[in-house]
């Protein structure tokens, strides 16, 4: 019965997928000139950075609920058909999951702080400020789906116990 709970949970390792577009693509969008969503205070700074960091929480994600992330796919030379170290996901899911639900949930703090007029942040609380603390506040989610596709992952890849079998 955990097992099958277990794997119905891989929506999350898909919900962090989708999560990790909507920031980069925004930057994206500033990058190219765009000025929804306060761009015009963007700069002419390069979105390189997120697009990196993003990807690579995306390719996590799908690799947290895939079989690719468990044997080493043919195409892989000298790993085809081996186990693929588990720490390595267990240890990159937590770390992104741990500092993306923070940022995210400051955020939504943040902007509810500014609605109720106890605090100035750094974007003016209108439907500028609103989107970007929408983009940012899915950081939450993204590190709440991270999270559970990361605990998932490391219930599914754990070794057998010796003395009972479990």
């Amino acid at each position: 019965m955990i097992k099958r709970k277990i794997r119905s949970n891989a929506w999350l390792g898909y919900a962090a997928f989708i999560l990790s577009f909507p920031y980069p693509l925004l930057k994206i969008y500033w990058t190219l000139g765009g000025n929804l969503g306060g761009g015009q205070n963007f700069g002419h700074h390069s979105a390189f950075g997120e697009i990196l960091v993003f990807g690579a929480s995306a390719l996590l994600s799908l690799a947290l609920v895939q079989r690719w992330g468990r044997i080493f796919p043919r195409w892989v030379p000298f790993f085809a058909g081996k186990k693929v170290p588990r720490r390595i996901f267990i240890i990159g899911g937590w770390i992104a999951a741990c500092m993306t639900a923070p940022m995210g949930l400051l955020a939504i703090f943040g902007t509810f702080m500014q609605a109720l007029g106890l605090a100035d942040g750094p974007v003016r609380f209108d439907g500028n400020g609103l989107m970007v603390s929408m983009v940012y506040g899915g950081w939450m989610l993204l590190g709440i789906a991270l999270g559970g596709a990361t605990w998932g992952y490391q219930q599914q890849t754990r070794a057998s116990c010796v003395q009972c079998g479990r």
